[in-house]
């Protein structure tokens, strides 16, 4: 997968989402700042300090679920 695409959700594929969580997470400032900008119509999807929180807590959940399913 090419470095800085941003990845999308898959609903069958709970290991996509830890990485679509993941990479969120891990460039969270600078999905805020292209939310800010008024020109790309996204400032709606701007998320909360507290929103931002509940995609750490359920990055980690699937972190988990991600190493467990790894070891069967």
């Amino acid at each position: 997968m090419p470095r800085g695409l941003l990845l999308r959700d898959v609903m069958t594929r709970w290991n996509l989402t830890f990485n679509m969580l993941n990479f969120a997470y891990e460039h969270w400032n600078t999905i805020n700042l292209m939310m800010q900008d008024h020109a790309n119509g996204l400032r709606d999807f701007k998320l909360s300090e507290d929103e931002w929180d509940i995609v750490r807590q359920l990055r980690d959940v699937f972190k988990v679920c991600h190493f467990v399913s790894s070891l069967t």
